[in-house]
C-alpha cells in the first residue's frame, strides 16, 4: 500500500487539476466541520477544477457552496468515472467562473 503524499491540511487545491471526493454522507457530514477539507473543497470548486464525487459529498458542498455544473459529476458507475476523466483531461470549468466573479 502506498503512503499520502501529502495531509489534506498540506496539499491546497493549488496542487491538483482535480478532485475526487469519496465519501458517505456521514463522513462528508464530519469533513464539513473541518476547515482543511473546506478550504480545499471551496478552493477547488473556485479555481474552476473538476470534481468528481459520491452521492454523500452533499454535506460538504452544502458547507462550501458548490452549485452543480458540467464540472461536478457524480460518481456513480463506470460510465461516470470515464465521464469525469475525459472532463478532467480538457481542463478547467472556464464557463464556472462568471458566476463566481462580480463583473467590472
Amino acid at each position: 500500500m502506498k503512503s499520502a503524499d501529502f495531509a489534506i491540511s498540506a496539499a491546497p487545491s493549488i496542487f491538483f487539476d482535480a478532485l475526487v471526493i469519496l465519501a458517505s454522507e456521514e463522513e462528508a457530514d464530519y469533513l464539513s466541520t473541518q476547515s482543511g477539507p473546506v478550504d480545499c473543497v471551496r478552493d477547488a470548486f473556485a479555481h474552476l477544477k473538476v470534481i468528481g464525487h459520491t452521492a454523500g459529498a452533499q454535506p460538504l458542498f452544502d458547507r462550501v457552496g458548490v452549485e452543480p455544473d458540467q464540472g461536478i459529476i457524480e460518481l456513480d458507475g463506470k460510465e461516470s468515472v470515464g465521464e469525469f476523466i475525459k472532463t478532467a483531461k480538457n481542463g478547467r470549468i472556464w464557463s464556472r467562473e462568471p458566476k463566481l466573479r462580480s463583473p467590472g
